[in-house]
């Protein structure tokens, strides 16, 4: 009979004892585009790039464009960051790649990024590419994490 009333204790024991875990919320960050598109001087390598400073933004903007915009974005590196993503090579036309939107969490920024890809049926032309997208936001020592999500789009 004690036993009964000892095992009740402790399940009353352990299910008190569950509280539920506060998770962190996704908190969405705004960005603006600074540069979009499928050639650039350089052969970006699929990847992702994080600028800090002056020097990294007028390298990256050389390797995008054939010249630097005699007005290139006035970038203030103490309060903004420059993030670039790159998709490589593509045999075709008809790539392209967006960063979508970015998320804050407690501990990292997650830059949500969409690769479209020509489906079957599409008319694309016969070129070499390199898609590319670059934004500026909010300087931030969080940790960047990208995620990547591929669409194929129909030309029916």
């Amino acid at each position: 009979y004690t036993m009964k009333y000892e095992l009740i204790l402790m399940l009353a024991v352990l299910l008190c004892s569950c509280v539920p875990v506060q998770t962190s919320i996704n908190e969405a960050i705004s960005f603006s585009t600074l540069m979009q598109g499928i050639h650039s001087q350089t052969r970006f390598e699929r990847g992702e790039l994080v600028v800090r400073d002056r020097l990294a933004w007028n390298k990256l903007q050389q390797q995008l464009v054939s010249q630097v915009a005699p007005y290139p974005p006035n970038i203030d590196f103490d309060k903004e960051m420059v993030v670039a993503v790159f998709y490589g090579e593509a045999l075709s036309g008809g790539y392209k790649i967006d960063i979508d939107w970015v998320t804050e969490t407690d501990d990292e920024l997650i830059v949500h990024v969409r690769e479209e890809v020509p489906g079957e049926g599409c008319f694309t032309t016969e070129a070499l590419t390199y898609p590319y997208h670059v934004i500026r936001m909010n300087v931030s020592e969080k940790k960047l994490v990208f995620v990547r999500e591929p669409v194929r789009f129909t030309c029916d």
